[in-house]
């Protein structure tokens, strides 16, 4: 769906000074279109189970978005702006 030429970190020691400013601005672009999707699928979630709860029909996908809710809210907290992955491992 996104394509983005991504350098090795040995590329990127050898790249100048505008090339290397390029490759920044190409990968923010790429994370940000990324963020875009995945929020955008949070959302058509949300409706959906919004819908199905207005019309008294609570469903598995209601539950999973609580849990996903709950998760990213337990990430945010411990971990604001890290890489969560290893520290998840040590708390649980």
């Amino acid at each position: 769906m996104y394509q983005v030429e991504a350098h090795t970190p040995q590329e990127l020691r050898s790249l100048g000074d505008a090339a290397l400013i390029d490759a920044i601005a190409v990968s923010a672009r790429a994370a940000a279109a990324v963020e875009a999707h995945h929020l955008a699928a949070i959302a058509e979630l949300t409706r959906r189970n919004r819908d199905r709860v207005d019309q008294g029909r609570i469903t598995e996908g209601a539950e999973l978005l609580r849990c996903v809710g709950l998760n990213l809210i337990h990430d945010l907290t411990l971990y604001p702006g890290s890489d969560k992955s290893d520290q998840r491992e040590n708390t649980r």
